[in-house]
């Protein structure tokens, strides 16, 4: 026991060395980091006074934040701090809401106790799986998915939580007797949102069992001739505005037998104390039924998408006819304000970014500024993205940040997982301005970016 101390001791002493060693190193260089240019498009005149904050580590120990003035000459600015406690990242976490599938976990069902397409899939591949003898490897049949369900069974693939408002934890207890509030919810979601199976579609099944008869292996094809299904949730205060979305092939969404019809849904959800056995900080969650609040009309069911606002409103954006529309809603469904926002869209919204005081909605390249400030909402700059994607730059890297200040759009973002950076500058006119910044630290240290809050960008 003492040795093992005794090495634990050392590996510790080890440990903060180095950390002690990498900020001797860099000390006396601390503040030199320097941003290397290059202009993609436009004019970085046309970007005088633009400023980019980039914030940057070393092991979570070593923190530069460096202020990039971006103009017809680059300035850049760096403070340097140093913690010999490691700073992790503060995360909240964000709660994703109603997630629904129509396959889930797949295959046979795993155990003799377990409840038949609770989890996935497995009416069909337990039949066929009936049919395969002991010994063999690779049994086929392809089947009726008919034969087995006259709607498709419908899977929640997250957690009770994800329908509660952020917090750092929860907890919860079951009442006796009561199913989980998962299968609860999924058991709703089966109840009011039934998809019809076409009697055409079909499943290739391949199971695999060994000498004793028990299941080895399963596979399956045929996946991609179901719906494509997709569920958009914004989580409030006592429930979950939702909304399906989805398609077969060129087909929207099959809603015809929804009992509530096609739209926004509202769920109500609360929590209720366990009592003072369990403490303060323990709930009963209770589900209520879903209502619509808005109706939608189904034949735009393959190309909407739902998000909610700094201010409790909640945006639908609907794509019909090539003509991209948003329709503002408050809490109770009621339409605050409707208006196309890009005309001839090849593409529903694949991104929205939700400002205090504007949103940022993209279709395919081209992109839209909507003001939402004061209640007010207006449809304002247009613009394409094109150069962006051409150039091989992306939002796939952490958050995007943005200023807009009514007249111009500027944005930027990570380039890969670097301390390289893109400033993008939009105007009335297009794209003004289109460059890439690429801290020293890329090239001296195995530096890289902030988990969290890596980039700030500011109109002058």
């Amino acid at each position: 026991m003492r040795i093992r101390f005794c090495i634990l001791a050392v590996l510790a002493a080890l440990s903060v060395g180095v950390t002690a060693w990498a900020h001797g190193a860099v000390y006396a260089r601390r503040e030199a980091v320097t941003a290397e240019r290059q202009v993609l498009a436009g004019d970085p005149a046309r970007a005088e006074g633009v400023t980019l904050e980039v914030r940057t580590t070393l092991d979570r120990h070593l923190f530069w934040e460096t202020e990039i003035t971006a103009g017809a000459e680059t300035v850049s600015d760096t403070a340097y701090t140093f913690s010999y406690r490691e700073r992790l990242p503060e995360s909240l976490r964000q709660p994703d809401g109603i997630y629904l599938d129509i396959w889930g976990n797949f295959g046979p069902t795993g155990r003799d106790d377990e409840v038949e397409d609770q989890t996935g899939m497995e009416k069909p591949f337990n039949d066929v799986a009936s049919r395969c003898p002991a010994g063999t490897t690779d049994y086929t049949e392809t089947v009726h998915l008919r034969d087995y369900y006259e709607t498709y069974p419908l899977f929640l693939q997250d957690s009770i939580v994800d329908l509660l408002p952020a917090a750092e934890s929860y907890s919860f207890v079951i009442e006796e007797g009561a199913e989980w509030p998962e299968q609860q919810l999924q058991e709703l979601m089966r109840t009011y949102f039934p998809i019809p199976v076409p009697e055409d579609a079909l499943l290739t099944i391949s199971i695999g069992k060994d000498a004793k008869g028990n299941v080895q292996s399963c596979g399956s094809a045929g996946f991609e001739q179901l719906p494509d299904l997709t569920t958009f949730s914004v989580v409030r205060e006592g429930g979950v505005y939702f909304l399906l979305s989805g398609s077969q092939g060129e087909t929207p969404l099959d809603t015809s037998l929804f009992p509530l019809g096609y739209g926004v849904y509202f769920l109500p959800v609360e929590l209720e104390s366990a009592g003072e056995d369990y403490g303060k900080d323990t709930y009963v969650v209770r589900l209520g039924d879903p209502v619509r609040v808005c109706p939608v009309d189904p034949a735009a069911a393959a190309q909407v998408s739902l998000w909610g606002g700094e201010e409790g409103e909640l945006f639908l954006f609907t794509r019909q006819e090539g003509t991209l529309t948003l329709t503002v809603l408050d809490g109770t469904g009621a339409v605050l304000a409707d208006f196309p926002v890009l005309e001839g869209a090849e593409t529903g919204p694949d991104r929205v970014w939700i400002r205090e005081d504007y949103l940022v909605v993209k279709a395919g390249d081209r992109f839209r500024v909507v003001e939402t400030a004061d209640q007010t909402f207006r449809p304002d700059l247009e613009g394409s993205f094109r150069q962006l994607q051409e150039a091989g730059l992306d939002f796939t890297y952490g958050e995007t940040t943005m200023d807009y200040d009514g007249e111009r759009l500027a944005l930027a973002g990570q380039i890969g997982w670097s301390c390289a950076s893109f400033l993008a500058l939009y105007g009335g006119d297009g794209l003004e301005y289109l460059g890439t910044y690429t801290l020293s630290q890329d090239r001296e240290n195995s530096c890289w970016m902030e988990e969290t809050d890596p980039l700030t960008v500011r109109l002058p």
